[in-house]
């Protein structure tokens, strides 16, 4: 990672400075901060205490409903929908937990990458939405590949005639 940020200071000096200066850190800051506090009901406590110790920190240009607030991070679009996510997490927290241990039993070579992908699932959202972004639910199945572990085979659903052509799969159901 430093060598990374060396090279990048190396071959482009000022988007390295205007990026990591304190102004372009603490202004991307607030504006997700902003976003977080606009999502919160008008006669919310903790929207009235903050609003007035933020006063005049950045926002993003157009805020309300239905405008870009809602899209400057995706833990804004988590937090919208977090009342339907919370049984959902709540569930899939323990699922995952049982999954991954028998993950790392069948797969020990691939818990370094399952345990970094789960990292990267968890922190990207900081960074950009998340909802039409391809690359962050590809992480998203690596992340959450230990899952697969805990669903059951059922081998015996399908069965093929060989004397039959492939595209004649029959079901056998109960």
């Amino acid at each position: 990672m430093l060598l990374l940020l060396r090279i990048h200071y190396f071959l482009f000096p000022g988007l390295f400075e205007n990026f990591w200066s304190f102004g372009h850190l603490s202004s991307s800051y607030f504006i997700r901060i902003n976003g977080i506090i606009d999502l919160l009901e008008t006669q919310n406590v903790f929207r009235i205490l903050l609003e007035s110790r933020l006063e005049g920190t950045s926002r993003t240009a157009s805020e309300g409903e239905g405008s870009s607030i809602y899209f400057t991070s995706g833990y804004l679009q988590i937090l919208h929908y977090l009342p339907y996510l919370i049984p959902l997490l709540l569930i899939s927290f323990y699922v995952y937990i049982k999954s991954f241990r028998k993950f790392i039993y069948f797969f020990p070579h691939l818990s370094r990458v399952t345990t970094l992908s789960l990292l990267m699932f968890l922190l990207y959202p900081a960074a950009v939405p998340i909802l039409q972004n391809q690359f962050y639910w590809l992480i998203g199945g690596f992340a959450l590949s230990p899952i697969l572990i805990s669903i059951p085979p059922d081998y015996n659903k399908y069965k093929y005639e060989p004397n039959r052509t492939l595209t004649k799969l029959y079901y056998i159901g109960s």
